[in-house]
């Protein structure tokens, strides 16, 4: 939104997004009018369900703090790790794969998607195929990673068989 050098705290940022999203069923900046969205984007201005945990809203609220540098996890991984939405969290076994999920969904195939809504799964897939001979150069110019081509084209076959099946 803004033309600023950027770090990995914009990903702290992306998992606030994405914890509000799991735990509430949307975005926090969620509007129908695009300028309206980036304004609650660039002043961090959001409201949490009442029904929602404090340990859950203050992680929200420390990940979507819009000074990166005050962010959850701008003075390293262990302050994310130590916020009470974590308590009795035991980060060795989590990475050792030695907790049990407390949901483990019973699958038919591994393309079973019974416990998807249904509005999603019926949903067409549109796949937008890249023309790299015509492509602008410049078109990524300010991304900071841009997958090889054979990467992109794996993706793309991938999705296929998956729609295909």
């Amino acid at each position: 939104m803004e033309r600023k050098d950027y770090s990995f705290e914009v990903d702290w940022w992306s998992m606030g997004i994405l914890i509000h999203d799991m735990l509430v069923g949307g975005s926090p900046f969620a509007s129908e009018d695009k300028e309206n969205v980036k304004r609650k984007v660039m002043r961090g201005t959001f409201r949490l369900p009442s029904d929602l945990s404090s340990s859950a809203k203050s992680l929200i609220k420390r990940f979507l703090i819009a000074n990166p540098q005050d962010r959850l996890g701008a003075r390293g991984v262990d302050e994310i790790q130590s916020h009470r939405f974590f308590r009795g969290l035991n980060w060795n076994k989590l990475y050792q794969r030695q907790i049990t999920p407390p949901f483990v969904p019973n699958m038919k195939t591994d393309f079973d998607v019974s416990l998807f809504d249904p509005k999603v799964v019926e949903e067409s897939l549109e796949l937008t195929v890249v023309d790299y001979v015509n492509r602008d150069p410049n078109a990524f110019l300010d991304f900071t990673y841009v997958a090889p081509f054979a990467t992109e084209i794996q993706l793309t076959e991938t999705w296929m068989l998956c729609d295909e099946r």
